[in-house]
């Protein structure tokens, strides 16, 4: 998978580190529920779908790059993943 970050400050080492570590943790996270809810891959290695990291609110949002039918499926049972608890 992609993760795109955007961000308009400027961050210290030690926020970079936490931001860092929400990545990674998002990154687990959404492979177990691809797994649990039975998503299936694209490119054999869910490397097609792509998300939109937005450091400066902690927000992860699915990324129109997805492709189709992956990125409308997805959209459907966003509401579902648990982002960051």
């Amino acid at each position: 998978m992609k993760i795109h970050w955007h961000s308009n400050t400027d961050l210290i080492d030690s926020a970079l580190e936490n931001k860092i570590q929400l990545e990674f943790n998002f990154r687990q996270k959404i492979i177990r529920f691809f797994i649990e809810n039975n998503i299936k891959e694209c490119c054999t290695d869910y490397s097609c779908y792509v998300f939109d990291y937005y450091v400066d609110s902690e927000k992860i949002e699915i990324s129109k790059e997805t492709p189709e039918p992956y990125y409308s499926k997805l959209v459907k049972i966003w509401k579902q993943f648990p982002l960051m608890g």
